[in-house]
């Protein structure tokens, strides 16, 4: 299987989910460098992937869409250089991790991915998987083929975009045609959302048959409003022309010459290390990537963990599979309830909004929030000699057997409550669901969140960072000797 990814979904999701205080050694925002790494690394071993490419975009104003229509994108701001600079970085860090990397001024991510994914079926005729978030590239895949959304773990085959979009696979350019695409500034026909528009698809196969058959459409009793749909696509057909242009994604450039330059090479850890040694980060992400690979990732090894991935890849991958890993993890020292066992720790603030039984279901972290947790092991890689007990006596997030960096991520969205609820003081209580039983108020297990708020964790991030920063400077400063009482009582003489 040949694994195309659209790199740039993954360089974004880092740059908005991680916090901007992830900082090389210049001063410079690393983030993006950071989360984008971190993302490749987990995807190298969860995918088990022996073909695959990075496909980046570059052509935000360069691309031959924008000659068809100006406008096309013209809503979006231009990438601040922060961003920039970081974007170019993640194309050496690919590089670097042993991942073919493409990239054009004229065509998008989605043209070359479109492409290569036909290429790849002249050579082999053997299957694709397009790792992105993005619907566009839905209308790349056939039979055979997977789509995978990685940061929630959604995997799906061909069949599945039917269910999703009530639409085929072949059909979804039509669709967007139809309906345009708000993100892209792509116009559709006004009056007709997406149901109807699928609806029409559905019945006439194709964009080209319904216009084909447009007096039929007006007769046609299966369709509510069909009349008016009618007028509406007579009315606008230079739009639509234009927006299916627009929509359908070029899938016969010769982006490569050869199948086997699509072949994953082994990381390059001395390229790595250097890289990340120069910027002052990502220790622990070379520790874990050098352990994932076991120091390469031939062509053979890397078939045996494709195949190994493949085991519970087949069809739809439970959302959860991957973002509960360690969360429901329990502590023997802490009961059900979150009481402390006897001879164990003492009850931590925020435990029981994992271990209540009638309380909400155990947090599950997403990629960004496992981007978080290596950065802040990363923070404590110099401070062996400190004990996570001395780091965190003040901070509540002490467990015993357990890695303190990881517990401090764990406990996020429980110990947030001096950011998040003045927040959302500001619109209500509502969302807050009130779980006190004796406990003080600036415990997060006095609140529980629903889980949309778990989506955005750059406010619990903030606070995390902070806090965990704070505690690095409590444990490693030297406290003033202490006064001998006998020095204490010759100066009060």
């Amino acid at each position: 299987m040949l694994y195309l990814i659209d790199a740039s979904v993954y360089i974004f999701r880092a740059f908005f989910s991680l916090p901007d205080s992830i900082r090389d050694n210049r001063g410079q925002s690393a983030n993006v460098i950071y989360g984008f790494a971190d993302f490749l690394i987990r995807f190298r071993k969860e995918s088990g992937a022996v073909r695959g490419a990075l496909c980046f975009d570059e052509s935000l104003t360069t691309s031959f869409r924008n000659e068809i229509d100006p406008h096309y994108k013209a809503n979006r701001p231009e990438a601040p250089e922060d961003l920039k600079r970081q974007m170019q970085a993640c194309k050496d860090i690919g590089r670097f991790m042993g991942f073919p990397v493409y990239a054009s001024p004229r065509y998008e991510a989605d043209d070359l991915i479109g492409s290569l994914a036909q290429q790849h079926r002249h050579w082999t005729a053997g299957p694709i998987c397009i790792v992105s978030t993005d619907k566009d590239l839905l209308q790349v895949l056939t039979p055979g083929d997977e789509f995978w959304n990685f940061g929630k773990n959604d995997r799906f085959e061909t069949a599945g975009v039917q269910e999703r979009m009530g639409v085929a696979a072949s059909q979804m350019a039509d669709l967007l045609a139809i309906t345009g695409d708000a993100v892209d500034n792509i116009p559709g026909l006004p009056g007709i959302g997406g149901t109807t528009a699928a609806k029409l698809l559905q019945h006439y196969g194709s964009l080209d048959a319904l216009l084909s058959n447009l007096d039929s459409l007006e007769k046609n009793s299966e369709i509510r409003g069909a009349p008016r749909f009618k007028s509406i696509i007579e009315q606008n057909l230079d739009v639509l022309e234009r927006s299916r242009k627009l929509t359908a994604i070029v899938t016969d450039l010769k982006v490569e010459k050869n199948s086997k330059n699509l072949e994953l090479k082994a990381p390059d850890m001395e390229k790595l290390k250097e890289y990340f040694d120069d910027l002052g980060i990502g220790a622990r992400l070379l520790g874990r990537l050098n352990s994932e690979s076991g120091g390469g990732t031939g062509r053979e090894s890397g078939r045996r963990r494709e195949n190994k991935g493949k085991e519970n890849a087949s069809g739809k991958i439970k959302q959860n599979q991957r973002a509960g890993k360690g969360a429901a993890k329990r502590d023997p020292e802490v009961d059900s309830r979150g009481k402390a066992s006897p001879g164990g720790q003492k009850q931590l603030p925020g435990q029981t909004i994992q271990r209540k039984p009638r309380g909400p279901k155990n947090m599950k972290r997403s990629e960004s929030q496992d981007s978080f947790v290596e950065y802040v092991e990363d923070l404590f890689s110099g401070l062996g000699q400190v004990s996570a007990r001395k780091m965190f006596g003040g901070y509540g997030i002490y467990q015993r057997q357990r890695m303190f960096a990881l517990i401090a991520y764990d406990r996020l969205y429980m110990k947030v409550d001096d950011v998040l609820i003045p927040e959302y003081e500001r619109e209500g209580s509502e969302p807050f669901i009130y779980e006190s039983e004796g406990r003080k108020p600036i415990q997060m297990s006095y609140w529980s969140l629903p889980e949309d708020a778990m989506e955005s964790p750059a406010l619990a991030q903030q606070w995390a960072l902070k806090s965990v920063e704070a505690a690095i400077r409590s444990a490693t400063k030297k406290k003033p000797a202490k006064k001998s009482k006998a020095t204490a009582g010759k100066k009060s003489a």
